[in-house]
């Protein structure tokens, strides 16, 4: 049994000081998630949101390169033959009308 996996409450706030710490804490937190639960974070341009996807898809085995969805909106990394972490930026959605047209909602029926 991991730390996390013995002492994870929820809601949580973790605070890391730098790149390679964030993924580390993203890895070991997708080590022991499991599938079809939603991880939502909140954070300024340029403090470590796609280094944590990053971590988190290393856990996963994802072999393509994990980037920011800032202009696509949507990123999707597949691991194994049919599962997938999805990775989704809100930072222009305003509206629940913005929101539907991401695909976010079809997303979540998959």
């Amino acid at each position: 049994m991991s730390f996390l996996e013995g002492n994870l409450k929820l809601p949580i706030r973790i605070v890391t000081n730098c790149v390679e710490e964030t993924r580390r804490f993203a890895k070991s937190l997708g080590e022991i998630i499991k599938p079809f639960q939603l991880i939502a974070f909140f954070g300024g341009l340029g403090v470590g949101k796609t280094a944590f996807i990053r971590g988190f898809s290393e856990a996963f085995g994802v072999d393509s390169f994990v980037c920011s969805p800032t202009f696509s909106i949507i990123n999707e990394y597949m691991y194994d033959e049919f599962k997938k972490i999805v990775h989704c930026d809100m930072y222009r959605i305003s509206t629940e009308e913005d929101l539907y047209g991401t695909g976010f909602f079809d997303i979540l029926k998959d």
